[in-house]
């Protein structure tokens, strides 16, 4: 180590809260961006293993000739390929089983891997009279085999009559020796039992076509090599294996391309926040280290070395930095995929919980981000230091060269809040560097926490949007017998009042065509770009398809009250002009070619009335009277599916009206079939509760629909992504509270003999405080009315990224924002009074004193 280092190093150890906090800072950057790319390589290796799991490992799917194959397999491209053919059938010896067949294939056994097929016990076939047996059938008690025996299968063909009955058409015998049994999940979800024997041509009959599965050895111009094999071969019937692929990262989906986006722009968020941090520990104390500067400089330093010095500081933080940060990040993320992998693999249906994966990406983009970081904060700090002049930098006069219109304030300012706040104001323009590098630094901790807000909530819409988000443990859907009013019967009160329900819903819902005319123009385009794919219909059958429909929904008059309460609804404004209705116009809506979401109108501007076709037959219409228009529907899950749809919401008076008026017209009257949602504590209690009124009751017929376990599902899926979003803001507050401690306890460090000599020439405690108060508020102001702005077009940005696959309204949180100002001032005020409260103790001739040495 040479002396510049040396001098360097000791000047580091002198200013040890300044080094560790920065060292801090470098960690919990290094950490993020580690735990960013570590999650990320986790979940994509989970998805692939599960789409492995469920799917099978191959790439493409062919259906070509046994001469084709062997050219196929010589192929340079092709790294992995497996035969199969399907013998034939037999029929299932359990007759108890909802599979009513057993089906015969001959495979490569050795490349079974292919289809997600691998050998749970015994040994492979040897030749094609050995045979392995699905798994679930051979330890079903009901199958008379075992591993060893000899068995003779009648083969043939399974016929269904016109009644669904099943008949079995024989063909021939085979005999085979069961050598061990077979774990395929593709095979277990279908309705037959499978058998697998070793591949041979002799099962390849004329009629019996041949499976090919194989993988291309790169994945470089993926679909360029899938097009030369597709012309080389005429492959006519080549199919790619778009599960897998979509998490490799070689087919196209919007979803991935979002999740992404997103990843990459909360990555260079990260690195701001970093750079940030590092970059004003060194610029902030260029001054503190200028005097060292100069008296090397002094002794025939170079610029160089000066430079040299200051890369020397970012080294020592990186080595530290660096690999703790890489650790940290690394042993962070195993912690909390410890404790999240059994939710995760039963909120998502994975096979074996979240993997735990550290590539050399996760290793390689924080090592170089922080280094480009580091060598970047260094830069500009090390050109100032080696222009500092070795007099000046001794006698400190640099920091004071300063002109008068510099630090003017308007006369204002000493009038409304006095000679402190003048005071304060200046203190911000005195030291310009210095100002602009909290000013900076605030400004991205603004950003940061505005955009980490952001993307919580989107996060949290996206999972809205994309899930089923039921609210209810047990629904009861019935209809009266007799075609009575439901008003009329017992058996509705005492379903109201079942004892094991903590509460319910009852209602009733129908729908009726709307004319295609009203269609939004929004809903147009959807229909234009769904209907891609139907290049043999009219344009007629096209508007058939995607009719628009309104569903009215009918609430008992406490759920009614409810919702009206919810979206601000008088309930009495229902009773001035009846029937009438709450209208609902927005709808999520998928689209199949891209698999992306957007939230969108279904028809055009609604005004006070809307027409129905009343009855399709006779194209009978009538009008619906509209209350008001929401986008909040009632807490309930319909039974009815449309695409194109949109919601009427009203109460059983109205409803009541509403088919006076119908059946006035001769129109068929709204919908007797009748649903009540529960939630309970204990829906099995309940049910057996609700199925005792049922049974007992000669007037209506039900059916029970219990989804308990589902619903807790969703709602662990919602607290497992709210873990890894509020792990994510914490950090991010963490990265902002080290910067504003930082920056504001070094700044106020670097003024210790100004403030001394305020005090010196008897400026008051109180007036200090008030001073130190109009400084910090100064502060906060600038960083506001810079950062909201910038904060909101970070927002603006992420939205547009989320947009490629979930489209919904771009909304400010003002009450986030709100939020976020008034901790950022927290912050200010705290981290300023932590520094003063530092220094309060200083002995005033002392400071000076040691400063103009």
């Amino acid at each position: 180590m040479n002396i510049m280092n040396k001098v360097t190093w000791k000047c580091m150890k002198q200013n040890k809260k300044r080094t560790i906090v920065t060292i801090i800072g470098v960690i919990i950057c290094v950490a993020m961006i580690t735990g960013v790319c570590t999650i990320a390589a986790s979940f994509q290796e989970t998805m692939i293993q599960n789409a492995i799991y469920q799917n099978g490992a191959y790439e493409l799917h062919a259906t070509i000739s046994l001469d084709t194959y062997h050219q196929l397999k010589q192929d340079d491209k092709i790294k992995d390929i497996m035969r199969l053919t399907a013998i034939g059938s037999t029929e299932n010896p359990i007759k108890d089983s909802y599979r009513n067949s057993i089906n015969i294939y001959s495979l490569d056994v050795k490349h079974m891997d292919l289809i997600g097929a691998k050998l749970e016990e015994g040994k492979l076939p040897a030749n094609k009279n050995e045979i392995l047996v699905a798994s679930s059938l051979l330890h079903n008690q009901a199958f008379q085999h075992q591993i060893g025996d000899t068995m003779t299968l009648p083969l043939g063909h399974i016929e269904y009559g016109e009644q669904g009955e099943i008949n079995f058409i024989k063909e021939k015998e085979m005999t085979f020796t069961i050598t061990g049994s077979i774990l395929c999940p593709t095979w277990e979800n279908s309705d037959t039992y499978v058998m697998a024997t070793m591949f041979d041509s002799s099962f390849l009959a004329k009629d019996n076509p041949l499976s090919v599965m194989f993988n291309l050895k790169t994945d470089k111009n993926f679909y360029k090599q899938v097009e030369d094999l597709t012309a080389a071969y005429d492959l006519q019937e080549l199919n790619a294996n778009n599960s897998l692929l979509i998490y490799k990262g070689i087919s196209d989906n919007s979803v991935l391309a979002t999740l992404i986006g997103v990843g990459a722009f909360l990555g260079v968020i990260i690195l701001i926040g970093g750079f940030s941090l590092i970059y004003n520990a060194f610029s902030i104390s260029l001054s503190e280290r200028s005097r060292y500067l100069g008296m090397l400089s002094s002794i025939g330093a170079t610029k160089k070395q000066k430079q040299a010095s200051v890369f020397f500081e970012a080294f020592l933080i990186g080595i530290i930095a660096i690999p703790t940060g890489l650790l940290s990040g690394i042993l962070g993320i195993k912690i909390t995929f410890y404790f999240m992998s059994p939710y995760f693999a039963n909120v998502f249906d994975v096979e074996s919980g979240l993997a735990f994966v550290v590539n050399r990406w996760c290793i390689l983009i924080p090592m170089v981000f922080s280094v480009f970081v580091l060598v970047i904060s260094a830069w500009v700090p090390s050109l100032k230091a080696s222009k500092i002049n070795a007099i000046s930098a001794i006698r400190q006069n640099g920091d004071f060269k300063i002109r008068k219109r510099d630090i003017k304030t308007s006369s204002l300012t000493r009038k409304l809040f006095g000679f402190e706040a003048e005071l304060g104001l200046k203190n911000t323009k005195r030291y310009h560097a210095r100002y602009l590098a909290t000013l900076f630094s605030l400004i991205i901790c603004i950003v940061l926490f505005m955009t980490a807000s952001y993307f919580t909530t989107s996060m949290q819409q996206s999972v809205t949007m994309t899930s089923f988000a039921s609210n209810y443990d047990l629904r009861v859907d019935f209809y009266t017998k007799n075609d009575k009013s439901i008003e009329e019967l017992p058996e509705l009160k005492e379903l109201q009042q079942v004892k094991h329900a903590k509460s319910h819903t009852f209602f009733t819902e129908d729908s009726f065509q709307l004319e295609h005319v009203s269609l939004s123009d929004e809903a147009k385009a959807y229909i234009k770009i769904q209907s891609q794919g139907y290049d043999g219909l009219s344009e007629e059958d096209i508007k058939n398809m995607y009719y628009p429909r309104l569903y009215i929904q009918v609430l008992d008059d406490e759920s009614f009250a409810r919702y009206c309460e919810q979206i601000g609804v008088d309930v009495s404004e229902m009773k001035q002009k009846e029937p009438s209705f709450i209208f609902v116009n927005e709808r999520n809506m998928y689209n199949d070619s891209d698999g992306s979401y957007r939230e969108m109108k279904i028809l055009k501007d609604v005004g006070n009335d809307i027409t129905i076709i009343a009855d399709s037959e006779t194209n009978k219409k009538h009008s619906l009277h509209i209350v008001k228009q929401t986008d909040k529907v009632p807490d309930i899950n319909p039974g009815y599916s449309s695409k194109l749809e949109v919601h009427a919401i009203t109460n059983f008076a109205n409803a009541r009206l509403l088919n006076e008026e119908l059946v006035a017209k001769g129109c068929p009257k709204i919908s007797t079939f009748y649903e009540i949602q529960y939630q309970s504590d204990d829906a099995e209690a309940l049910g057996k509760e609700v199925k005792a009124i049922v049974d007992g009751s000669d007037e209506i017929t039900a059916s029970f629909d219990n989804i308990t376990e589902q619903r807790m599902r969703e709602q662990q899926r919602t607290i497992l992504i709210s873990v890894f979003l509020y792990g994510f803001v914490v950090l991010i507050l963490l990265i902002c509270m080290t910067n504003i401690m930082n920056t504001i306890s070094t700044s106020i460090s670097l003024r210790k003999r100004e403030l001394a000599m305020l005090k010196s020439i008897g400026i008051t405690p109180s007036k200090f405080k008030k001073m130190i108060m109009y400084e910090t508020l100064f502060y906060g102001i600038k960083a506001v009315v810079y950062g909201v702005p910038l904060g909101i077009l970070c927002m603006f940005i992420m939205n547009l990224i989320y947009g490629q696959s979930l489209s919904f309204a771009f909304h400010v949180s003002w009450r986030n924002i709100l939020f976020i100002i008034l901790g950022v001032f927290f912050m200010l005020m705290i981290a300023m009074w932590y520094a003063i409260a530092k220094i309060r103790k200083d002995n005033i001739v002392e400071t000076i004193r040691n400063e103009s040495i």
